[in-house]
């Protein structure tokens, strides 16, 4: 019977964690969404000058965007 009673225990630990996991996931939805959104909105707004930089032949910005094939 405690053998039982133990393995309860554990499985009951087991569900409330999952369950502590799924709350704080879930309260973290919208602070990650809103981190989301201005990473875009910065992102697009700083199109137009990455487009220039590159048209323009910026060797700086020309580093940078090689430097991911490295």
């Amino acid at each position: 019977m405690n053998e039982l009673k133990g393995c309860g225990t554990d499985v009951l630990g087991a569900i409330m964690g999952a369950a502590n996991d799924a709350v704080g996931y879930l309260l973290a939805l919208p602070r990650f969404g809103t981190d989301c959104f201005v990473w875009a909105v910065t992102f697009v707004r700083d199109l137009p000058a990455l487009g220039k930089n590159v048209f323009n032949g910026n060797q700086k910005t020309l580093d940078e965007l090689t430097s991911l094939c490295e």
